[in-house]
């Protein structure tokens, strides 16, 4: 069999074995640390598009206007690139959510590439939300797993470039405070639609094509028709004139319609004169002592304080403490932790709180079971104030006990997914009585996933609040989600926040350990000479700990950064000398990565013989303990062979070496796109140019499927000069 049959038919084999399913195995952190081989099963993508938006209330009146002109919009052809899209605006509780969230449930067979949700907070005590983060989850929705960038411009050209060969999506973003903001989150395509809410009409998104609607209050016949689904018609008529004057302190605003209806149906002995007469005084009273408020503000404020108020006391506690977290969802195991309850009591607290309009049901994950939000802002405004007033120290202690619950529950899930990147030292001052269990790494990488944005608002509180050692060891304990993840982004905002709380604190092993995190963020974005300091500091700080390891990574992860600037010289005797450190501290597997980025180095000047010999021990050093170093050693291996000539040897090495990545599962796929070009450079050169061009059109697809613009240019330049 020829080379070039032989290649053809394994290619055949590997497709298969990219486009099938993944099997289990992910992220090799070894080949950015040094240090951590993450062994977790992978975030594994879903042939089914995503279907994000929130539920919707089952009892829906009115809105029949504003729905058919939002659909005869949604129908209307788009401008040649743009989405269409629509802007409904209107005040707290008035039901923009609710409609546009209606609206797209009954039009989902229109959009089979998604339903897309963003909260982006933008009222909320802790918003609004970072556009960063926000356009990460809408590349996660259709990327699980791969490196995000770190700036905000790259990350909105990779939304952009995935969305554009999606089939119709519908995108909701809720809560927005920022025209520019909304502009930024928009996908590429005609075929899209964009709903946006806000308090505001965004002026500048109407000048610039999109169609507008400022939602009012309920006529009162609809409010009425609410009413009436939800009371008893005998009840209604026996007091017939309170339920007039009950709908009237409601101003039709369905959000403080529910919270009235919520009321009466907690409580059927309680008369509606009763309620009117608790919202009479409670309006008057918040319109004297807050002038500045508007008579919208003042519905929205008394409803929820009557309901507040009616609330039995450990609800009404438990509402308090919950408000004062920086969280942007709640499941039964934080709320018992904080307000000291068990899992069964908190579960049935929170569905009083849900019972009474207060917490809305934000889905179910396997990992957190129920999953509740705020209902609104207002809710959690007056909450929160409530709680302030308090004096028995609710903010303090709620806070330590989150800080508590999330430390053990993240840190449990730290030491099964990486055991040797765990804190040895898990003292815990706030430790829940009853912590989060994993069974496996897989459960505690779904847990890290499904909580990521909570931790990461928790770290930031903790920094506010001079919580250190709750600030640096939250941090540290998302290192498997952020190195399986790669949101860099987010990677260096928390290392930055935790490496200055862990300043505070004595833990320079830590300390440096952080800082090298830092270091490989900073590399994988590109930010050389970031990198490079941060690098120098690890190594001085090795030799200060007398430490040869430490010292060995400063000197490794300087090396690497030579040969991403292309000094290949100068990175040599960096690694030369992290090698020996290793083989004097018997660290077999450290010597085998940097015995890879020594063979790099000597390859790129030439030095065929040297890289050679430093390759082929890799691949046996690493060949029974790491198996993604051990294929990329053999890659560089085969790619050496090209340029020594040896076409068939290097073609087999590649084939090999591609089948080993392509068999780990999704977060190996760069490397498979990455051996189907140099197996393309192999045809290339042995003049089998059609074969050349597939190759390398195979791997451009690849690079695409990830939004990897360097290699997407590099590869089009190639096809380019082959036609």
């Amino acid at each position: 069999m020829t080379a070039s049959q032989s290649h053809r038919e394994a290619q055949h084999r590997t497709t298969n074995s990219i486009v099938g399913g993944n099997t289990g195995m992910s992220v090799q952190v070894g080949t950015i640390s040094g240090d951590v081989i993450l062994h977790a099963p992978p975030v594994m993508s879903s042939s089914a598009p995503p279907r994000q938006l929130l539920r919707v209330p089952p009892s829906f009146v009115d809105r029949e206007k504003a729905s058919a002109e939002l659909r005869r919009v949604m129908e209307e052809p788009a401008t040649e690139h743009a989405p269409r899209v629509i802007v409904l605006s209107g005040p707290s509780g008035i039901g923009t959510t609710t409609l546009a969230t209606r609206l797209l449930w009954q039009h989902q067979d229109r959009f089979p590439g998604g339903l897309l949700y963003l909260d982006m907070r933008g009222h909320q005590p802790d918003g609004p939300r970072d556009l960063g983060n926000a356009l990460g989850q809408l590349i996660r929705a259709y990327r699980p797993s791969g490196p995000l960038p770190s700036q905000l411009e790259e990350l909105a050209v990779l939304w952009r470039t995935i969305a554009a060969d999606q089939p119709p999506l519908a995108l909701l973003v809720d809560h927005a405070v920022s025209a520019v903001d909304v502009r930024i989150l928009l996908p590429n395509g005609p075929q899209h639609v964009v709903f946006a809410t806000s308090r505001h009409p965004m002026a500048v998104l109407r000048a610039e094509g999109a169609h507008h609607h400022d939602l009012g209050p309920l006529p009162a016949s609809a409010a009425r028709t609410y009413m009436a689904r939800h009371l008893d018609p005998s009840r209604l008529r026996a007091e017939a004139q309170q339920a007039d004057a009950l709908l009237r302190l409601t101003g039709g605003v369905p959000g403080a319609l529910v919270l009235a209806i919520a009321q009466v149906l907690q409580d059927p002995n309680r008369t509606l004169s009763s309620i009117v007469r608790a919202l009479t005084q409670s309006q008057a009273r918040i319109a004297r002592h807050s002038p500045t408020l508007t008579p919208h503000g003042v519905i929205m404020t008394s409803h929820v304080d009557t309901v507040y108020a009616g609330l039995p006391p450990e609800a009404a506690h438990a509402l308090r403490r919950l408000s004062l977290l920086p969280l942007t969802t709640l499941d039964v195991g934080v709320t018992a932790a904080v307000c000291a309850l068990t899992h069964d009591r908190a579960r049935a607290i929170l569905a009083i709180l849900l019972d009474h309009g207060l917490l809305i049901d934000a889905g179910d994950h396997d990992q957190r079971g129920a999953v509740y939000a705020f209902a609104s802002t207002d809710i959690r405004t007056t909450a929160m104030h409530a709680a302030q007033q308090d004096t028995d120290g609710e903010e303090t202690e709620s806070l330590n006990r989150a800080f508590g619950w999330y430390l053990a529950a993240a840190e449990q899930a730290d030491s099964l997914i990486t055991p040797h990147h765990a804190v040895t030292d898990r003292t815990n001052p706030h430790a829940p009585a009853d912590p989060v269990m994993f069974s496996d790494g897989a459960q505690a990488m779904s847990w890290l996933v499904a909580q990521a944005e909570n931790l990461k608002l928790l770290v930031l509180e903790a920094s506010s609040a001079n919580q250190y050692r709750y600030c640096w060891r939250l941090g540290w304990a998302m290192g498997p989600f952020l190195l399986a993840m790669r949101p860099y982004g987010m990677w260096i905002e928390l290392n930055l926040k935790a490496l200055e709380a862990i300043g505070h604190c004595d833990e320079p092993l830590y300390e440096l350990r952080l800082l090298n995190t830092l270091g490989v963020a900073y590399r994988c974005t590109n930010q050389i000479t970031a990198a490079l300091e941060v690098f120098e500091k690890v190594h001085n700080g090795g030799i200060r700990l007398k430490d040869p390891l430490i010292e060995a990574q400063g000197l490794h992860e300087m090396g690497v950064c030579r040969c991403e600037l292309q000094h290949y010289t100068q990175a040599i005797p960096l690694l030369q000398e992290a090698r020996r450190l290793r083989v004097e501290a018997d660290y077999k597997r450290g010597v085998g990565l940097t015995n890879i980025q020594l063979g790099i180095a000597h390859l790129h000047l030439a030095q065929l013989d040297a890289a050679g010999r430093l390759l082929r021990e890799a691949r046996r050093i690493l060949e029974k303990e790491d198996r993604h170093d051990a294929a990329r050693a053999l890659a560089h291996e085969g790619r050496r062979l090209l340029h020594a000539g040896d076409l068939a040897d290097a073609e087999q090495h590649l084939l090999q070496a591609q089948q080993e990545f392509a068999a780990e599962g999704v977060n190996a796929q760069p490397w498979v796109a990455r051996t189907e070009e140099w197996l393309g450079e192999v045809a290339l050169t042995d003049s089998r140019r059609q074969d050349a061009a597939e190759l390398f059109k195979n791997s451009l697809a690849l690079y695409k499927a990830m939004g990897m613009p360097t290699d997407i240019e590099r590869l089009r330049e190639r096809l380019d000069r082959l036609t």
